[in-house]
């Protein structure tokens, strides 16, 4: 299997761009529907700028970043970790879900418990936005 079918099976791709505080809400919803546990990390990377003719200062929001690691309550030995990745053209959104890749693996080498569980965040995330 190629490295382009594995990141496909991995890869979760968002209808639209979700801001960090978006993010975090289908973070909730996932592990409510799974159900299941996750402990994620999310931050920006803010900047802050001396206007130039009053000296009034603006903040701007950089690159979003958030990984997590979800596991079932139907079975905890089951987890794997994923990454919300942005788009190119606003590095402060998200527009996909990754889960995790270990290089020179081929897709038979992740459990199928593991594979299961894509799937599984795949068609909830699929369900959050067909509810919006």
């Amino acid at each position: 299997m190629s490295i382009e079918e594995i990141i496909a099976k991995t890869t979760i791709e968002l209808p639209r761009s979700l801001t960090l505080e978006e993010a975090e809400k289908l973070i909730n919803y996932i592990a409510k529907e799974l159900p299941g546990n996750i402990n994620y990390n999310a931050s920006y990377y803010n900047s802050v700028f001396h206007g130039p003719d009053n000296g009034e200062i603006s903040k701007q929001k950089g690159t979003a970043n958030m990984t997590a690691i979800v596991n079932s309550l139907g079975n905890l030995a089951v987890f794997d970790s994923f990454q919300f990745k942005p788009p190119e053209e606003d590095t402060s959104k998200f527009s996909t879900i990754r889960f995790q890749i270990v290089p020179d693996w081929e897709l038979s080498d992740y459990r199928p418990e593991v594979r299961q569980l894509w799937d599984e965040v795949r068609e909830i995330v699929g369900q959050y936005f067909k509810q919006e």
